[in-house]
């Protein structure tokens, strides 16, 4: 119903338009009266025609009341005729126009006979001409058949009319058809109608009146004063044409060319008065010169425009979603940012989708940019002022807010999050649930663009890193975010160092505490430099590593510049060193870094029994065949295996059960307090007996002080490493070390 009132209203306001077509097309009708002064049968521009095609092409049957009523009030009231020719001038006005329409529908076959191209215009003026052919014929035949004119004058009055007609075509019919469609559009979408004055068009509308005001004072100039007064008006049409819209540059035409017939018609001084037939004609095909090429030339120059418009769009913005993209998006935000004066009071923000990686997988991307465009649509919806918006890239938008408190931009945030969250998205009948991690920087004073989108950037990774459906809001000056810059330089830190092979390795000693072990035995571990120069800890990088998925990259770059070190220098070494290398649950779980260290190992020229890998019992594994395989496969090459953390977790004994593992590394925690805890030392002490029990070694970590050392000794405890048996030093210091056993 709401529809139905809706399309009604539409049409009583098109109704009115259609109404308004009367008293314009009596107008026209008067100025055509004042044409016919000439000396010539029949008036030679009749604007009426183009009111009457474009009326019909673009409201139908509903244009005929307004139409027969315009001519019916404009011979009563304006040129009085006999009834018998009254029937043909009706048809002629009233009938025949209609015609178009068949010629649309059956000639033409197209609908772009109403675009704004040059090839609607060429066909909009072919079915003129048609039409003008048959109103010439109809209106001069109603002359001679009334008897107000001679028969004998009947080609050259039929050629006149259809001169006329099709001038009265091309000068007021593309400006009346563009009308007619704008006021249509206006109502349909309620768009409002531009009215594009601006200081250059007043200028030029200034240009026109002058041209025309002088024109009483110039009649003692030469008869080539007409010439020059066209070619002025040409060039003036001209810069409209090029400079301003079709629309402007259409009226123009219009009014020009009839005030130019009409000054003529009134017989106005500085105007030649054309005395015979061809000087009419050849006035016709001035006037026709003066309104085509224009107009050719404003639809030419529109065309360029719209496609430098739309180039210049999709510059600027995301063909998916229609927002801006980065590229307009960080121009849009600069530029505000360079304008702005004092505080502020805006944020950045950064929105990122968490599951559309899972519903591109499972339904593809077609769904998953169907996706992000219902996105597109509620950030559009939700934020409607005071805000830039932009799609980053893939599932990433970004947000400027501005002219707004912190308050305001953590509820407007938080909406947005629920919003999104309870959006159930429908493909081909499965649903999904959506979230989206937010992030936000709040600032007061500027900042430059690249700070402001990496801090927000930042905000949003530790949204996601939360679990995702969460917003972070956060002030520039915030520590938080320069510590998430920290971890994020050290992730490219890692990059480069794996690329460059500029990670750093030291050995610490694993000391004999007990007769007939190895004397000289080197847990490999692994440094790195940050961009200051500052040597880091593994607890400091490997974590981020971790979380990136590289440890199986760092740890065969560990194992493949351990073996270079020893093949390198294993000549200095005695038989009986060994050197003890981590291996991560990432590395562990790859099948491809297993059989690459196989093969590393095989191709090595050391022995595998100077070589022991060590495994942490908190690594998960998740396939424990194929690791006890991995296990196998190690061992043939005499290699041996520790098990780090050593009681740590409850999984300890049973990787005792499953795996065949060397060494026994107890952890710190046992070690660090054992001598003042009783509990700790039976702890170390029972591990110290399993491990003899099932003839493997035992490792005590952590042991800073000669206390310890006695009494890790006392406990039975095979080996012990911590700082009071030596400090990690770099792997290329060691051979100073051993030069004793060289």
């Amino acid at each position: 119903m709401k529809l139905n009132h809706f399309f009604n209203r539409i049409q009583m306001k098109e109704l009115w338009i259609i109404a308004l077509v009367i008293p314009v097309f009596m107008v026209l009708f008067k100025v055509a009266v004042v044409a016919y002064s000439l000396p010539v049968d029949i008036t030679p521009i009749w604007p009426p025609a183009g009111l009457s095609v474009a009326a019909v092409l673009v409201y139908g049957r509903r244009a005929f009341p307004a139409l027969a009523l315009g001519i019916s009030l404009s011979h009563l009231f304006l040129f009085p005729v006999n009834p018998s020719f009254f029937c043909f001038s009706f048809t002629v006005n009233a009938i025949l126009p209609f015609f178009a329409i068949w010629l649309q529908k059956h000639v033409l076959r197209q609908d772009d006979i109403l675009e704004e191209s040059v090839d609607g215009i060429r066909k909009f003026l072919l079915v003129g001409f048609i039409i003008a052919v048959l109103t010439g014929f109809v209106g001069v035949t109603g002359f001679y058949s009334t008897g107000m004119a001679s028969v004998s004058n009947f080609p050259k009055s039929w050629l006149i009319w259809t001169l006329g007609d099709s001038l009265g075509i091309l000068v007021t019919g593309p400006a009346f058809l563009r009308i007619f469609l704008l006021l249509r559009k206006h109502l349909q979408i309620r768009k409002p109608i531009q009215t594009y004055l601006d200081t250059e068009r007043l200028f030029w509308i200034c240009l026109i009146l002058a041209a025309f005001s002088i024109l009483p004072y110039t009649s003692y100039w030469n008869s080539q004063y007409l010439l020059s007064m066209g070619f002025i008006l040409l060039g003036l049409l001209l810069w409209s044409a090029l400079r301003f819209q079709p629309i402007f540059t259409k009226t123009a035409i219009m009014v020009i060319v009839l005030t130019i017939w009409s000054l003529i018609g009134l017989q106005t001084p500085g105007l030649p008065y054309p005395s015979s037939t061809p000087e009419v004609i050849n006035l016709l095909f001035f006037s026709a010169i003066v309104a085509f090429f224009p107009l050719i030339i404003a639809i030419t120059t529109q065309k360029s425009r719209i496609l430098q418009k739309r180039l210049s769009h999709q510059a600027y913005h995301d063909g998916l979603t229609g927002l801006l993209n980065r590229r307009g998006f960080e121009e849009e935000t600069v530029a505000f940012l360079e304008a702005r004066k004092g505080p502020l009071s805006a944020a950045m923000v950064f929105l990122n989708l968490d599951r559309l990686k899972q519903i591109n997988d499972s339904c593809g991307h077609l769904a998953g940019d169907h996706l992000l465009e219902q996105v597109g649509f509620f950030m559009q919806a939700h934020f409607t002022e005071n805000a830039f918006i932009g799609r980053f890239s893939g599932d990433i938008f970004s947000i400027l807010l501005y002219q707004t408190d912190e308050d305001s931009v953590n509820l407007k945030l938080e909406s947005l999050r629920q919003k999104i969250q309870d959006y159930r998205f429908i493909w081909e009948g499965e649903r999904f649930s959506v979230s989206a991690s937010i992030g936000a920087v709040y600032l007061i004073t500027p900042r430059s663009l690249s700070i402001l989108l990496s801090k927000a950037d930042m905000a949003c990774q530790i949204s996601k890193e939360a679990g995702g459906n969460k917003v972070t809001l956060l002030n520039v000056e915030d520590h938080t975010l320069d510590q998430k810059r920290r971890r994020w330089s050290l992730f490219g830190r890692i990059g480069k160092a794996l690329e460059t092979d500029s990670f750093l390795l030291y050995a610490q000693p694993i000391v004999a505490l007990q007769r007939g072990n190895f004397p000289h035995h080197y847990e490999i571990l692994l440094r790195m430099k940050d961009n200051e120069g500052n040597v880091l800890l593994p607890g400091e990088f490997l974590p981020i590593a971790e979380q990136n998925h590289l440890m199986r990259h760092i740890d065969y770059w560990v194992v493949d510049h351990t073996l270079q070190f020893i093949e390198a220098h294993y000549s200095r070494f005695k038989s009986d060193i060994l050197f003890t290398i981590n291996l991560s649950g990432q590395a562990l779980n790859s099948r491809s870094f297993q059989d690459k260290l196989v093969e590393r190992i095989s191709k090595s020229s050391i022995p595998g029994s100077t070589i022991c890998f060590e495994i942490s019992e908190n690594a998960t594994i998740q396939n424990l065949r194929m690791v006890q395989r991995f296990f196998e496969r190690v061992k043939s090459f005499n290699c041996s295996f520790a098990l780090d953390d050593f009681g740590k977790g409850f999984s300890s004994f049973s990787y005792l059960k499953l795996l065949p593992v060397d060494y026994i590394k107890i952890d710190g925690s046992f070690i660090r307090d054992a001598f003042d805890s009783e509990m700790d030392q039976a702890m170390v002490k029972a591990i110290a007996e399993i491990g003899s029990s099932l003839g493997l070694k035992t490792i005590a970590e952590f042991v800073c002080s000669e206390e310890l050392n006695e009494l890790m000794t006392y406990l039975k405890i095979d080996y012990g490493q911590g700082s009071f048996l030596g400090d990690p030093q770099e792997l290329h210091s060691l051979l100073h070390s051993l030069k004793e056993i060289s």
